[in-house]
């Protein structure tokens, strides 16, 4: 089978990424994860409790260095979604006019220049349906990085499993109520980016 790195040349660099979708079968296969904001402050315990021990391990007082505190817990849905953009190395099958498939990667650097393209340009909350430009979602990315230690990634305290290093991830409020019922109730899974790359053959 056919594989086909894509890169950015001179022309995609200048073109570059141009949205973020919400869709509902990732190419990368890669499901996002939604939450809420006791979810986000149950996370914040975990990790408070984790450097708290941390710090003092070993001492028995353990305990009365954590009590005490007191966290407000709301019930109220955040409408936030976190979840890989994309994954370095993951071969992604597609189809030529031709009907004939053949598979697509992204190196890790490339991951990092589109990345990198998306903060230049300002393009942050461009986040569409499906990738229909004519159902743009109403919403904002709240955090964006790339993995560097896949073992201890902050993506690990939002239950994904362990994903290579470079691995974009994207954190995005969802302020259209619509959508986020299609969260909810999982008509849409993942991220797709779109950005205009030149293909790279390197093997038939």
């Amino acid at each position: 089978m056919k594989l086909i790195e894509l890169v950015v040349d001179d022309l995609a660099e200048i073109l570059g990424f141009t949205a973020n979708s919400l869709v509902s079968a990732p190419a990368h296969e890669e499901p996002f994860y939604a939450f809420k904001e006791e979810d986000v402050e149950d996370l914040i315990v975990t990790e408070l409790i984790k450097l708290e021990f941390e710090r003092i391990n070993g001492q028995d007082n353990y305990a009365e260095h954590i009590t005490g505190s007191e966290f407000s817990f709301a019930s109220e849905d955040q409408q936030i979604v976190v979840g890989p953009l994309l994954v370095p190395g993951k071969k992604i099958l597609r189809i030529d006019e031709a009907g004939n498939p053949y598979e697509v990667f992204f190196t890790e650097q490339t991951v990092r220049t589109i990345a990198e393209g998306m903060m230049r340009d300002k393009l942050l909350d461009n986040l569409n349906l499906e990738h229909d430009p004519n159902k743009p979602i109403e919403g904002y990315m709240m955090s964006s990085w790339l993995i560097q230690d896949p073992k201890m990634d902050t993506s690990r305290a939002y239950g994904f499993r362990e994903m290579p290093k470079g691995t974009w991830f994207g954190m995005y409020k969802v302020v259209d109520p619509v959508v986020w019922t299609k969260v909810k109730n999982k008509e849409v899974t993942g991220f797709s980016i779109e950005a205009y790359l030149a293909e790279k053959l390197i093997s038939n």
